[in-house]
């Protein structure tokens, strides 16, 4: 379940960046880019984590980071002023602060769900059947990919109208 929720972030961070937040295409990228970076040097903390730690453990930390930060965008999004003449959305200094700072614990959220998930498959999975367990957890990744995408983008769809740039808090 959290594969869905994973995919859908990585995948419409940029859309809400430029449609929720107002940020410019070139803005995007380097925010993007940047996120990048951290969910790279993330990895290697949530690989030590989870080595010390172990993969469950690492696993339940990420995703509860992950909560978080969904939470602080959410409400970063609520901190945009909206431009009158256009009804476009226009960053705040504190709005997009806290659009980075949830877009780097998703960032190292996404770095430490592909450390750990792995790891912890590997652990769970009996040794004869271990191809067998990756193939239905690429299959469901996969699917998380269409799945997550489709009701996110039918609920912008038709919550867009209603709520205005309030549809990509939800």
């Amino acid at each position: 379940f959290y594969s869905d929720a994973v995919n859908t972030v990585s995948v419409v961070m940029s859309v809400v960046a430029v449609e929720a937040v107002g940020l410019t295409m070139g803005q995007t990228n380097l925010v993007l880019l940047l996120l990048t970076v951290v969910a790279i040097l993330m990895s290697f903390a949530w690989g030590w984590m989870s080595d010390r730690y172990g993969p469950r453990r690492t696993l339940i930390t990420v995703l509860i980071s992950w909560a978080v930060g969904l939470v602080i965008g959410a409400g970063s999004l609520s901190l945009n002023a909206t431009d009158p003449a256009t009804g476009d959305p226009t960053p705040t200094a504190i709005g997009f602060a806290l659009f980075l700072v949830a877009g780097a614990i998703l960032g190292s959220g996404l770095g430490g769900v592909q450390v750990a998930d792995r790891v912890f498959m590997v652990r769970l999975s009996p040794p004869a059947r271990v191809g067998e367990f990756f193939g239905v957890y690429g299959l469901v990744g996969k699917a998380s990919q269409v799945i997550g995408q489709v009701l996110y983008g039918a609920i912008v769809f038709l919550l867009l109208d209603a709520l205005g740039v309030g549809a990509y808090q939800i």
